[in-house]
Formats: C-alpha cells, structure tokens, sequence
C-alpha cells in the first residue's frame, strides 16, 4: 500500500510540474526545476505561487530592491526560495492570537499577487513568525533549566536555574539578573543565595509588586535563619531581600505588608523547597567525600572532628566557595577553589571594579586601547552627507577631477557643459529674432533645444553619480578612521585631547562606548592571587590531580 500511495504522489507531483510550465511559459525552465529541487514541502505544493512570483514584475521589482542590500542572494529565485522554505518551517507559528482571534494563515497562495507590497507583508509575517518560535523555545529552555517551587491560579513560584531562564520569568522587571547584556550579575547572586521569583498572577503586570525577587542566602540551618518565629510563623525580613519590579528592596520598608499579601501555602512551599536543597547539599559534606574541605584539612591539619563540622557559608569570596573552621576558641575563614575558579574570581572582581568605579575611572589613563565608536557606520553616512550636501554642483566637478574614479565622469561633464552653454547662446540668439527665422532656423531651434534638454539630462545624472561617488569615498574614510583609529577621529571633532582626556559629552551622546570585555580581561590578567586573602599570601594543596588554592579571609 505504500509503494502504491507513493507512485501516485509521484504521478501527481510530476504532473503538477508540467502543468506549471505550461501555464507559465515565460518562466524559464531552468527556474522551475531549481524550484522542484530546492521544494520543502515534498509535494510541490508552493510550485505555482513560486513561478507566479516570477512573472509578476512588481514583485520582481521589490525583490530586486531586497536583493540590492541583502547580497548573500544571487538572484530573485534565490529570495523568493529562501522565504518559502522559511514559511514551510513556520508554520506552526504563523497563525496566532491576537486580541482574543486567529491571526495569520498557513496557505501561502493568501499572499496575492496584487501589488509590490506583498512580498514585504510576507517576509514581516515570516520574521514575525519566527520571533514567536524563538520565544517559545525561551518559554520551554526556561522551564527545563528552573524548578517550579509552587503553583495555582494566581501565584507562581520559580527558581531560574540559568541566566535564560532568568530573563524569562523575570521579563518586564529592571533586575539586574536579567540583564540581556550579561550573565555576571545572574552568577553572582545565584553564587551567594536562593533566587526565587515570587509572581502573582492576579495583579497587572504594571504594578511593582507582579513579581518579586526573593534573596536568601545559601545556609546549612536555613529555616533557623529565615523564620520569624516572635511574631508568629514567619520570614525574618531582616535577613532576606526582596526586590519588586522596580528593582527596588522593600524588605524592611514594605517586606510585613508584603509578606501578609502572600498565601501561608507559598510560603510554606518556598520553605520546604529551600531545606530540602540544603539538605541535599550538606549530606555529602564529609570531608573525606568534599575535596574543598579535604584540602583545608591537609593544609590545616583538621581533626576528623573539626572537619565534621566545617561548614560552607552563604556568600562567597568574589565567588570562591568560603568556609568556616571552628577549632579551639575562635573561628578563622577560608576561601577554597580551583584554578579555574579563581581565574573566574578575578573576572568577577574586574566586574565588581568597573560597577563601583565606573567605567571610565577604571580604564584611567590609557583610554586607546578600549574605547570605540559604536554608530560609526551611521555617523560617518551622516557626516558624508552633510559634506556632499555643502557642495555645489561647481564643486562637485572641481572635487570630481581630483578622483581618479571619477576624473572621466568630471571631464565629460564639463565638455557638455560647454556645449550646453554654446547652444544656449545660439538660441538666445534666436529666440531675439524668432519672428524673421527661416524655417531651416526654425528647426534648427528646436533640434538645439532638444540637444540642450539631452544634455541637461545626462549632466544631471552625471554630478548624482559623481556625488554619490564622492560621498561614498567620505563615508569609507570616515568609517576606516573611526574603527581603526578613534583616538585621531575623535581629536580632530573635538572630543578627545591628549592633554584633557576624553569630553565627558561624547560619553553621554553615546559618541563613544567601551570594550568592557578587552578591560575585564586586563585588569584580572594584573591581579595577582594574593589579592583574595588578607594576609597576602596563599597555599596550593593537590586532591586527587586537582589543585585547589586556599586563601585566608577576615
């Protein structure tokens, strides 16, 4: 049965395709097969609308527009093949709701033929389509990489266990966790404590209080230091954060108003899960099972008894894991990592650095190295135009001449300039004692004002091309300066001086920006790791073929 299904789908698909070239014989073969070729649909059902396309010129025209600025297409078949395949792959997502109706269709032949504009209707419609696939994916990464604490039908309760995640349940707010430039703010404080996304469904997503982020640090006792038990069962705000919408901690100012507002049953879910995760992180704490704490016991000499009870605390050394040791009368800390680690702890510190700074003081004196101009393509266009826009058409010539591309374009226009203004004279002439003109003069009149019309026509479209030749060869210029050499660009407008430094103004008109990568990756390279312990020394201990380095702390 299926040999037999599949001979006819054969047949038929065979028959569509000479059907369509008989129905369109203007397009040529050759472009019907490499449609057939390229078909994503296994049928060749997008056949005919694809050689239609072809024979309606106004569509060809606007592909061809297209295709002047996307240059990675070759030819309108090219395009319209590409937009296909893209539809076929969208389809599911090319039908959605929008104010309660079905929007959108998934038969290609809706696009009609009717004007130029509907091929740009149908690449909006795939770009469209394809935002809504890319958030759906988010939608469901977002889902795998967190742990749904609690839900009903006004609350939901997250824990976003990636940077992506993060963005997700928390979009709309200012968190710096969700952040789209960057994932350190997200690793830092994820590195340090609980980060629960409290969400209550019921209010607008206008109001500050939608979503809330809930902070608490990573403790081995965790419900001793989160509960509030003098005022009844409770949070203890004074030792959690809780940050709305607005990105703003209202634990101590608003946290009692707040936390009344949030079911007994949220609470107790976000609980249960905190314990439950400590739980699971403390049980194979044993130093004999933990290399971080076997490398304190090896370079502190710990008795199995201290070592029992070295416990891991809730923040971290620039995200470096700390511990502390109680042995005798006191406790010391510890700062305990891998070399990777601790490389990534200078990268965070270089953050931290820049955050409390500020950019430009952290980049001090050298600022060649890091600064650039982020819009140059779109300064230089307008800085070309302003300039070709000053000249006159005398202008452009005389600049003309000087450009080897276009000395010939010059050269000739100045040649039919002369003759412009040569029969201009005759015919001003003319024109002086046009009542006594023969008819031969007559003729002769007018076949110098047809010159003269001509030439006009030619000399236009001679000092355009010049012009945007011209342009071109600025905006070029100017873009090569700006990228490869800022500094001198940036002298020469007036925004940097040698003397003076960088004007504060290119900073704020978004003139100028920062490699903040290329400046995290300096100032960590510099810092030596004695810089993460507060006797400025530190210790290597090899566990198992890792080495892990151990600083002390205050």
């Amino acid at each position: 049965m299926n040999i037999i299904l599949e001979n006819i789908r054969k047949v038929l698909s065979e028959s569509r395709i000479e059907d369509v070239k008989k129905k369109f014989p203007n397009v040529d073969p050759a472009v019907i097969d490499y449609f057939v070729k390229e078909d994503p649909s296994g049928n060749n059902k997008y056949l005919e609308w694809l050689a239609k396309a072809m024979t309606h010129e106004p569509t060809i025209q606007s592909v061809e527009d297209i295709l002047d600025e996307a240059m990675q297409f070759k030819s309108p078949q090219e395009f319209l093949m590409m937009l296909v395949k893209k539809f076929h792959e969208l389809l599911p997502y090319m039908v959605h709701v929008e104010d309660g109706k079905k929007v959108g269709t998934t038969d290609l032949y809706q696009y009609k033929f009717t004007d130029s504009e509907m091929i740009n209707y149908l690449g909006y419609d795939v770009a469209q389509a394809k935002e809504r696939k890319e958030e759906k994916e988010k939608q469901k990464d977002a889902k795998k990489n967190s742990d749904k604490i609690y839900e009903d039908g006004n609350w939901l309760v997250v824990r976003p266990k990636s940077w992506q995640a993060s963005c997700v349940y928390g979009a709309g707010t200012k968190w710096c966790t969700t952040s789209k430039e960057s994932d350190s703010h997200f690793k830092r404080e994820t590195d340090r404590n609980f980060l629960i996304y409290v969400i209550n469904k019921s209010l607008d997503s206008k109001n500050d209080q939608y979503k809330v982020a809930w902070q608490i640090p990573y403790l081995k006792d965790v419900r001793k230091y989160v509960i509030n038990t003098d005022n009844g069962w409770d949070f203890n705000l004074t030792n959690i954060k809780l940050w709305n919408a607005e990105d703003t901690n209202i634990a101590n100012r608003y946290g009692t108003g707040y936390m009344e507002s949030v079911p007994t049953q949220v609470k107790g879910a976000i609980l249960t899960y905190m314990d439950t995760r400590m739980k699971e992180m403390y049980e194979n704490m044993a130093y004999v099972e933990d290399p971080y704490i076997q490398a304190l016991v090896e370079h502190l000499a710990l008795s199995e008894e201290v070592a029992e009870n070295v416990t891991l605390l809730s923040y971290r050394n620039f995200g470096m894991k700390l511990y502390k040791v109680d042995e005798g009368p006191g406790y010391e800390y510890y700062a305990v990592a891998t070399q990777d680690e601790v490389e990534r702890a200078k990268e965070t510190w270089a953050e931290q650095h820049i955050d409390d700074v500020g950019v430009w003081d952290a980049i001090g004196n050298n600022p060649e190295k890091y600064i650039y101009i982020p819009n140059a393509n779109q300064i230089a266009s307008e800085l070309a135009d302003s300039y070709i826009k000053d000249l006159s058409d005398e202008d452009v010539i005389a600049e003309g001449k000087r450009y080897k591309m276009t000395k010939e374009l010059s050269e000739e226009w100045s040649v039919n300039q002369a003759i412009f203004d040569t029969n201009k004279e005759d015919i001003d002439k003319m024109w002086e004692k046009y009542d006594d003109l023969t008819e031969e003069e007559e003729i002769e009149l007018k076949e110098l004002e047809t010159e003269n019309e001509e030439i006009e026509k030619t000399n236009e479209n001679i000092l355009k091309t010049i012009r945007d030749r011209i342009r071109e060869d600025y905006r070029s210029d100017y873009v090569d300066r700006m990228t490869n050499d800022p500094i001198d660009w940036l002298s020469e407008f007036g925004w940097y001086s040698r003397k003076t430094g960088l004007d504060k103004n290119a900073i704020k008109q978004g003139v100028v920006d920062v490699d903040t990568t290329e400046l995290i990756y300096d100032l960590a390279s510099d810092l030596d790791y004695s810089f993460f312990s507060s006797n400025d020394r530190y210790d290597e201990i090899t566990i198992e073929g890792e080495t892990y380095y151990i600083f002390k702390n205050d």
